[in-house]
């Protein structure tokens, strides 16, 4: 913006913008896994949050951006993965698996697909990480997921959060096991 008249400045197109949004992002996510990889509990408090925002650049259309995310999703799996498992293990298998099998644009210098392989076993491996709230990868899944407060009735609600649980006898890993392998043989 202009100093002189609030006018947009012309020097400065839109892909310019872009660029600098896409920066923006790709530095607040190497900011996240700094604090995921030295915070030890301390992110435990803000754990959805962080997830979730992180999360939410799995459709950026810059490569570099969703690489990190790629990246990331095994550090967040491995600080919490009990709570990973409930939340976020399905959207984040689909993305890496997706990700894995999505040959890069003719233009884009940034092919995912090496990291996305990495990532789909190291997230296996922090999902099996007993101390830390993991367990067997292969068993059932129980998914707890926040209710929109649209759906509750308002008489009803006293201000609280509500919550649907899932239970599925057939675990995540499990029911893309055929899927990831396909990927190998590809």
């Amino acid at each position: 913006v202009d100093d002189n008249n609030n006018a947009p400045n012309s020097n400065r197109d839109s892909s310019s913008v872009a660029v600098t949004v896409a920066t923006n992002a790709h530095g607040s996510l190497l900011t996240a896994s700094e604090m995921i990889e030295h915070s030890k509990r301390f992110i435990l408090p803000r754990f959805d949050e962080l997830t979730k925002a992180i999360l939410q650049f799995t459709t950026h259309h810059m490569a570099l951006v969703r690489l990190e995310v790629i990246r990331l999703i095994p550090k967040l799996a491995t600080r919490c993965p009990g709570i990973y498992r409930r939340r976020y293990l399905d959207q984040s298998l689909t993305f890496l698996i997706e990700s894995a099998s999505s040959a890069p644009p003719p233009k884009s210098r940034v092919d995912v697909r090496p990291t996305a392989f990495s990532a789909i076993g190291q997230l296996a491996s922090a999902m099996r990480d007993e101390e830390a709230g993991g367990g067997d990868i292969m068993g059932p899944t129980v998914r707890i997921m926040k209710v929109n407060p649209s759906f509750i009735d308002e008489k009803k609600s006293d201000e609280i959060d509500h919550y649907f649980v899932e239970l599925d006898e057939i675990s995540d890993f499990n029911k893309r096991i055929n899927t990831i392998f396909g990927l190998i043989s590809e």
